[in-house]
């Protein structure tokens, strides 16, 4: 149970900003208190972990989260700074510039980003414990916010609403997949797993700073 609390409270918290007079200020302070957290989780226990239990072939898995996802965008074609345009840049109001059919694709890139989240969480919470799961759903919930505060300025609260919990749902829908996968199963490929999740966090922190 503590998995899926710590897992979904952070995007949970924040739907809150649709309460919050002027969030779009507060969502910079929370966006670098994220990414610093992220970056004292990668340096401090991700990384020294994985190189203990596995040496320095924790690089290759740790290269790949960091690298792959770039060369997946570049490879597909697809933007990542248009993906999570409106999550980043909600004060620019992108809502009014691009319509739903923007807010639509944004829904799908950052529904895959909770998706993989919730994945990352489920797979990792066991061996590096309760301050991954909630560094990775830290960084998430920025996003969530951003996001949902776009959805109102361009079709008001309930549709914000909705779309909000739809991407908090997505983020358990992650945790959910991993766990189908047997604890057994999972455990010689931990360290490999942690390795390439600090990657795809440093990746992460790099776009947004």
């Amino acid at each position: 149970m503590e998995k899926w609390a710590l897992g979904l409270a952070p995007g949970a918290l924040g739907l809150l900003s649709l309460a919050i007079p002027q969030a779009g200020r507060w969502l910079r302070v929370a966006r670098w208190l994220a990414i610093g957290l992220v970056c004292l989780l990668v340096g401090l226990q991700i990384a020294p972990e994985s190189y203990r239990e596995i040496g320095v072939l924790a690089a290759l898995p740790f290269f790949l989260g960091l690298l792959g996802p770039t060369a997946a965008e570049r490879l597909s074609g697809l933007d990542h700074e248009h993906e999570h345009g409106e999550a980043h840049h909600v004060h620019h109001d992108h809502a009014h510039e691009h319509g739903h059919g923007s807010l639509t694709l944004g829904f799908v890139g950052l529904g895959l980003h909770q998706v993989f989240d919730g994945l990352q969480i489920g797979f990792v919470h066991d061996s590096l414990g309760p301050q991954a799961t909630v560094a990775i759903g830290l960084h998430g919930a920025p996003l969530v916010a951003a996001f949902a505060l776009s959805c109102r300025k361009a079709a008001g609260t309930r549709y914000a609403l909705f779309r909000g919990v739809l991407l908090v749902l997505l983020t358990g829908v992650g945790i959910g997949l991993a766990g189908l996968f047997p604890a057994e199963a999972v455990e010689p490929f931990e360290p490999w797993l942690a390795a390439f999740v600090g990657g795809v966090l440093l990746h992460v922190v790099v776009h947004d700073a």
